[in-house]
């Protein structure tokens, strides 16, 4: 007798947080809602010196278009300001996305993952 197998259901409830997208191509600006975007802080020692770096995760549910170069904000990030000024320096918690993966659960893509 077959048995059906058990559905494992995707949760995405820590997906509660604000990001702001700055596409490098065509310059444009995009408030995204009910993503998980996190920093991890890693600490590098070579030649006797400790050089501290900071990477991201950022996950989005479903489809959606990002792709490496283009700039992260959490929150909502200011509307009218040049590309050249989106620097950590102007913009608190600015991230660079350099990977992007589409991920997929039995065949169908579920969420987006792009890390910097």
């Amino acid at each position: 007798m077959l048995r059906p197998k058990k559905r494992i259901p995707l949760d995405y409830s820590l997906c509660t947080m604000t990001v702001t997208v700055y596409r490098r191509e065509g310059l444009t600006r995009e408030v995204v809602e009910g993503v998980h975007f996190e920093f991890t802080d890693e600490l590098r020692t070579e030649n006797g010196r400790s050089t501290e770096t900071r990477g991201f995760l950022l996950v989005i549910p479903g489809i959606f278009g990002i792709e490496p170069g283009d700039k992260v904000a959490l929150g909502v990030g200011p509307a009218d300001i040049p590309w050249e000024s989106l620097t950590p320096a102007l913009v608190p918690d600015l991230a660079v996305v350099k990977t992007v993966k589409p991920r997929f659960f039995r065949g169908m893509p579920c969420h987006v993952e792009a890390r910097g």
